[in-house]
């Protein structure tokens, strides 16, 4: 089964560990936003510090 496109390029698995702590903030930041996945929730606070990160720079 083909994954699912989400952009403009195919997507790829990323495997990650991270804290219990950090799970929460996701989950808190998911549910106030009202991101329908943690998968989702992560792509989203990725993009915006990307973004973040790219304004800064100039």
């Amino acid at each position: 089964m083909p994954r699912p496109k989400l952009g403009v390029s195919d997507t790829e698995r990323l495997q990650l560990k991270i804290t219990r702590d950090e799970i929460k903030a996701i989950d808190d930041w998911r549910f106030s936003n009202r991101v329908p996945s943690r998968s989702e929730a992560v792509r989203k606070l990725c993009q915006l510090a990307l973004e973040r990160a790219s304004e800064e720079r100039g």
